[in-house]
């Protein structure tokens, strides 16, 4: 919700210097994704239903779609890969 509620608050800053009319924030439900646990997680919105392994990957690929930056997705995306091969190698 709150991404869509920055778009709002940005305009509505921006006219109230520009003498422009307010816009009513209007919230649109995208649904709900929950991690639940290691490579499990769910889906549920927009007429879709996922659970298990293929929704853990659906997630992460709409986290990483919604990160601001290209640094910011290159980042999280390499963690994401690195993270489990350090683990392998310290075990």
């Amino acid at each position: 919700m709150a991404l869509q509620q920055s778009d709002y608050c940005a305009w509505n800053i921006w006219a109230s210097f520009h003498d422009q009319p307010a816009l009513p924030f209007r919230y649109q439900p995208l649904g709900e994704m929950l991690t639940l646990g290691i490579d499990e997680a769910t889906i549920s919105g927009l007429g879709l239903q996922l659970a298990g392994p293929l929704a853990h990957l659906t997630r992460r690929l709409v986290y990483l779609y919604r990160l601001p930056t290209l640094n910011h997705q290159i980042a999280v995306a390499f963690n994401w890969i690195t993270q489990p091969l350090l683990s392998l190698i310290s075990e």
